[in-house]
């Protein structure tokens, strides 16, 4: 049996993953399961290729499921979703987070950035969606973490890919789930700007006005490319 994926860098899982280990979650990722004859590449030796087999089977990849056959296990079929047909390593997808816009009647609290990119930029309360989290649930906490305020009257606005570039390279590329909320508590860990004052600003990360704007004219989606 001859390999049918492409090997590419930077390596899938780590870097101490062999080839053959690859080569069969490739294979078994298109089957229900396959015999051990079906995943042994040619040319090798059954016992340099069980050894591999063995190893995916103790890390929890793939399962035995009777006499010589075998199949993904829950956790492979996890870890194979999230690569493209005929590719064994994966491609850099855009991350996912939120942004929460916290707001009152006169303001907008906004929440200095304390890191690249956008460092020392006023933006909205943002943050990464974990594994198995709602995008609801997800704002409510970022906000919790970063301000230590209750989000309330959480509500889903927009969504937004934005793609940042810095010399023409492309340093950032993200979907945003973009709420609006009022909050309880004491708002001390963020900056009050007037609503009026807001576009006066030059302290704004470069995202913030047009996604303020598709807030207030109800966009559902918004597309940006920043930066050169």
């Amino acid at each position: 049996m001859q390999f049918a994926y492409k090997l590419c860098s930077p390596t899938y899982y780590n870097e101490l993953m062999h080839m053959y280990q690859k080569h069969i979650l490739d294979l078994l990722r298109g089957s229900q399961e396959l015999r051990y004859s079906e995943l042994q590449p040619d040319g090798v030796e059954s016992s340099h290729f069980k050894y591999h087999l063995d190893q995916l089977q103790q890390d929890g990849f793939v399962e035995r499921t009777r006499r010589g056959v075998y199949a993904l296990t829950e956790k492979g079929v996890m870890a194979v979703d999230r690569l493209s047909v005929g590719r064994i390593n994966p491609i850099q997808t855009p991350k996912v987070i939120t942004y929460t816009l916290l707001q009152d009647d006169e303001a907008y609290y906004l929440y200095r950035k304390p890191k690249a990119p956008f460092l020392d930029k006023l933006n909205m309360v943002a943050g990464k969606v974990h594994l198995d989290e709602r995008t609801y649930d997800a704002a409510v906490r970022e906000v919790q973490e970063k301000t230590e305020l209750t989000a309330i009257d959480v509500r889903h606005e927009s969504v937004a890919e934005v793609r940042v570039r810095q010399n023409g390279q492309l340093i950032s590329h993200f979907v945003a789930y973009v709420f609006t909320a009022g909050f309880a508590g004491d708002p001390s860990r963020l900056e009050k700007i007037p609503r009026d004052e807001l576009a006066g600003r030059s302290d704004l990360a470069p995202d913030l006005l047009a996604l303020v704007e598709a807030i207030a004219t109800k966009r559902p989606f918004v597309d940006l490319d920043i930066g050169s």
